[in-house]
């Protein structure tokens, strides 16, 4: 299971792509700018994570997959490293 520090880590390497996460309920979509701040977060980032965990992740989609925000949350995801890249990647655990 991914913990919430793996999924925002994720989801930083996701917006630097230059992907939003499609928010539940037809609220948009987000793609917060700047991403960090001071060696954190910034608040744009924080603002869009809050946006997401009002519906602890449910129907907040990673834009262009079928792969939610809750699903990575789930035990049965895990986020890891990229064997080829520093990037991190979402992968489902075996059951």
């Amino acid at each position: 299971m991914a913990t919430q520090e793996q999924v925002q880590n994720f989801l930083a390497y996701w917006f630097q792509l230059g992907k939003p996460v499609v928010l539940a309920d037809d609220r948009g979509e987000c793609l917060p700018a700047p991403i960090f701040y001071q060696g954190g977060y910034s608040q744009s980032f924080e603002d869009c994570w809050q946006k997401i965990m009002v519906t602890s992740g449910e129907d907040c989609y990673l834009k262009g997959t079928t792969q939610s925000i809750a699903m990575m949350l789930s035990p049965g995801w895990e986020v890891t490293a990229c064997a080829r890249c520093s990037m991190p990647v979402a992968i489902p655990t075996l059951a």
